[in-house]
């Protein structure tokens, strides 16, 4: 039972830390070993945990002083990066299929095609046009056997 809680606990306090995978997971498991050699046979529950130990928030802020500067600058650079190239592939995306899905529709939509007729009039002498529109369905197929 005391495994669980301790587990439980050190993944709230996981969540709370701002580092590397590999550093999470080394001070993680420190913890953990602290913990069960702290409480060792005795069954513990998580409000018990609490009261000893602190709450979540503040074990993360003590387990944050062993990370470095650098090395926090440097997670949240990769994370930056991250979160921009998948926005970049998501839009990436969204222009394609909205390219797909026009060309889709377009290629549905009737063409009208107009032609002139110039007639002479030869009662009033003058020239006179008229237009007629053809609507002909045009479908585009990538297909072409």
């Amino acid at each position: 039972m005391n495994e669980r809680v301790i587990a439980q606990y050190c993944k709230k306090v996981g969540k709370k830390l701002v580092c590397g995978r590999a550093q999470k997971k080394r001070l993680l498991g420190g913890l953990a070993q602290e913990l069960t050699e702290r409480f060792g046979g005795s069954p513990v529950t998580k409000d018990e945990l609490l009261a000893q130990v602190g709450a979540p928030a503040d074990t993360a802020e003590l387990l944050q002083e062993n990370v470095t500067p650098q090395e926090r600058t440097a997670f949240e650079k990769k994370r930056f990066r991250t979160i921009i190239a998948a926005s970049v592939a998501a839009f990436v995306l969204l222009a394609a299929c909205s390219i797909w899905y026009l060309d889709c529709v377009r290629s549905q939509m009737p063409v009208n095609y107009y032609t002139e007729k110039i007639v002479y009039d030869a009662s009033y002498g003058t020239v006179r046009e008229t237009v007629d529109p053809i609507t002909i369905w045009e479908t585009k197929s990538s297909f072409n056997p």
